[in-house]
């Protein structure tokens, strides 16, 4: 059961923001990886139900979940890695400016795009429709990706530890 490796990996996660919460984080990262961490949980736990779905309905509101979850964890992980490599800057909060517009988008019928079905190993999706606004979220999206990668390798280049 390959679905199960979502729920594993969703306890995981909550794990880790649970022990993040307990010691009482003091740095933006250190809350911002905590939120990481629970839209994580969120997003492996409607992986596992969408795939586990006894009817179209609930693997439809599961999808949604899915879709929603994937969209924000983006954001949440630039805004750590940001806060992992400068101080404490209010400016950072811009960048949650796209993923504000990109949910409105969502709330406007962007799920019209998609449609799900059953398959012999549980439901899946495909898109069926490339409206403008599913392209615009599709390169918010994409931005986002983008943006970590290069954070990430600025992070990588400020280090002294030598494997990376």
């Amino acid at each position: 059961m390959n679905e199960l490796q979502y729920l594993v990996g969703g306890l995981l996660s909550f794990s880790v923001s649970m022990y993040i919460l307990l010691k009482r984080p003091r740095t933006w990262a250190l809350k911002s990886l905590f939120l990481f961490g629970l839209i994580i949980s969120l997003w492996e736990a409607s992986v596992f139900l969408f795939n586990t779905a006894p009817d179209e309905i609930a693997a439809t509101n599961f999808f949604i979940i899915n879709i929603v979850t994937s969209h924000l964890s983006f954001p949440f992980l630039l805004f750590t890695s940001l806060n992992i490599d400068e101080k404490r800057n209010i400016k950072q909060l811009l960048i949650f400016i796209p993923v504000i517009i990109q949910q409105a988008i969502m709330a406007q019928g962007y799920f019209v795009n998609y449609a799900i079905f059953q398959t012999e190993s549980g439901w899946s999706y495909r898109v069926i429709n490339y409206q403008p606004l599913f392209v615009l979220v599709s390169i918010i999206f994409i931005g986002y990706l983008m943006s970590i990668f290069i954070v990430l390798f600025r992070l990588t280049r400020k280090t002294s530890l030598s494997f990376l």
